[in-house]
């Protein structure tokens, strides 16, 4: 006979982190705003941030 306390528990997710506040959000995006420019000004996201871009560019 098993008793339901020995039953196996699932697993429990870790606690929910905080909201960042929208201040901290802003200073990030003003943070990381000229690495992300320069990211999609490289010649390979040029094509990838283009409106005729296909699953072959994605492949290269």
């Amino acid at each position: 006979m098993t008793d339901a306390s020995n039953a196996a528990q699932p697993p429990q997710s870790p606690p929910a982190q905080p909201e960042p506040s929208h201040g901290v959000l802003a200073a990030l995006r003003a943070a990381t705003a000229p690495t992300h420019q320069a990211v999609e000004r490289l010649p390979i996201m040029a094509r990838l941030n283009s409106p005729a871009v296909t699953a072959a560019d994605y492949c290269r």
